[in-house]
């Protein structure tokens, strides 16, 4: 449906009305209309006012042949300034520009040219955009919050760890078109473990969720390979690495296909138990992303030989290229107990979110227990 151009036209139902009198003031009252139209699927064109306004910034984009673009690139521009404008991160607004982009199928060649004379602020949103053609994603396996440390099964045993999480209090809208956003949502993950040799262990995950609705989603697979190098299993240093590749629905992950390598180091005395995972994700998708990193961090008190309490931690730090310690990147802190009851053993904890990208509340169970 096409909008009202002069003042005396008028619209059809459902049509969109801007009065050409207050031109200057109405840009982005039009434009938020736009964005309003196209939620709701209807179609429209820009009114004459707006083009001419546009039209040196923009004029460019004739040489492409598609005057939609004209249309899609305001659209762009609103969704910029509507983030950039609301304070927040510029991360935030660039992951949220190249959503839209992606959502109108806008080509991004005939922008390159265009940006150039883009206001500086959104130059840098759009420019940072284009050039890593893809939305900032964040990697972290929120089925799976763990420290991994030097434990194996023995050659030729078979074990499962069943993880469980509740985003007790948590974000509730989606941050992509698809998403299950994770507040009030249980997460359900069985891993399977095989012992290969001494120092490597093969892991396979089916990953599950239960929404809010009570219904139940199976959500991918994931297989790891686990080495641990030789070391003194009571006391000193020890080190190893774990490699995971897996499929995941578009419910828990905006990218299908994502692997993660996450380094295990650590030192164990009498009482304490430290590690850490330096962790490096990225997408295996066409148009995934940037390699992204986090750290997770542990430090457990033994209590006794069967029963340990302690801290850890988990450190989203965004792109490889420029990590940070931004709000805009998770960070929280889990109160954990782990308990050997013999024939299964127990990692529960209650996490606190640090920032504003983390659930604010999140408890998480493991238990693990051998089949031979």
């Amino acid at each position: 449906m096409r909008s009202v151009t002069t003042r005396n036209s008028t619209p059809k139902s459902g049509n969109l009305v801007c009065d050409p009198e207050s031109r200057g003031s109405n840009v982005l009252t039009y434009l938020t209309r736009v964005m309003r139209s196209v939620s709701a699927q209807r179609r429209l064109t820009c009114p004459q006012w707006l083009q001419r306004r546009a039209a040196a910034p923009f004029s460019r984009l004739r040489c492409c042949g598609r005057r939609p673009q004209r249309e899609r690139l305001l659209i762009l521009f609103l969704k910029a300034f509507d983030y950039v404008g609301e304070s927040l991160s510029l991360e935030f607004a660039v992951s949220e520009v190249v959503s839209a982009m992606n959502e109108v199928a806008i080509d991004k060649t005939c922008f390159r040219s265009e940006i150039s004379s883009s206001p500086r602020v959104l130059r840098r949103a759009i420019v940072a955009s284009i050039l890593s053609t893809t939305s900032v994603v964040s990697y972290a396996a929120s089925e799976e919050i763990q420290v991994y440390l030097d434990d194996l099964r023995a050659p030729g045993q078979l074990g499962v760890d069943v993880h469980n999480n509740f985003a007790a209090s948590g974000r509730s809208a989606p941050d992509y078109l698809g998403e299950q956003a994770p507040g009030k949502v249980y997460r359900l993950t069985p891993e399977f473990a095989y012992g290969l040799t001494k120092t490597t262990e093969f892991g396979f995950y089916l990953l599950s969720t239960r929404d809010l609705q009570g219904n139940l989603h199976g959500d991918g697979v994931k297989a790891r390979i686990k080495y641990v190098a030789p070391h003194d299993l009571e006391s000193g240093p020890f080190w190893g690495v774990n490699l995971e590749v897996g499929r995941s629905s578009r419910r828990v992950s905006e990218t299908p296909w994502n692997t993660e390598i996450k380094g295990i180091l650590g030192f164990r005395t009498d009482r304490w138990t430290l590690a850490i995972n330096p962790n490096l994700d990225w997408s295996l998708s066409h148009g995934g992303g940037p390699v992204t990193g986090d750290v997770d961090l542990k430090a457990n008190y033994a209590i006794d030989s069967k029963t340990q309490v302690g801290l850890e931690s988990y450190n989203e730090l965004g792109p490889l290229r420029h990590l940070s310690t931004s709000a805009t990147n998770g960070r929280s802190v889990f109160a954990v107990v782990d308990k050997d009851f013999g024939k299964f053993d127990l990692n529960a904890g209650l996490g606190r979110g640090l920032s504003q990208a983390a659930d604010k509340w999140v408890i998480k169970i493991i238990v693990g227990t051998n089949f031979n």
